[in-house]
């Protein structure tokens, strides 16, 4: 699931979008598994919701093992 979220991060930098059903259409995922990936990565910090609209606000993302 790491893998989807970050792919997430990635399309939101070059691609904002409207809502959380076109983000699912837009990466070919289901709604509900997206809507946890939006809220795990809001609470991390990584994108932002507001309103509707969902953009990544993250510039870098550094793991440390």
């Amino acid at each position: 699931m790491a893998m989807k979220r970050l792919e997430m991060v990635r399309f939101l930098r070059e691609h904002p979008t409207t809502s959380v059903a076109e983000l699912a259409r837009q990466l070919g995922r289901d709604y509900k598994n997206v809507c946890e990936d939006v809220d795990a990565l809001a609470a991390a910090g990584l994108i932002e919701k507001e309103g509707r609209s969902i953009r990544a606000i993250a510039d870098e993302i550094v793991l440390k093992l």
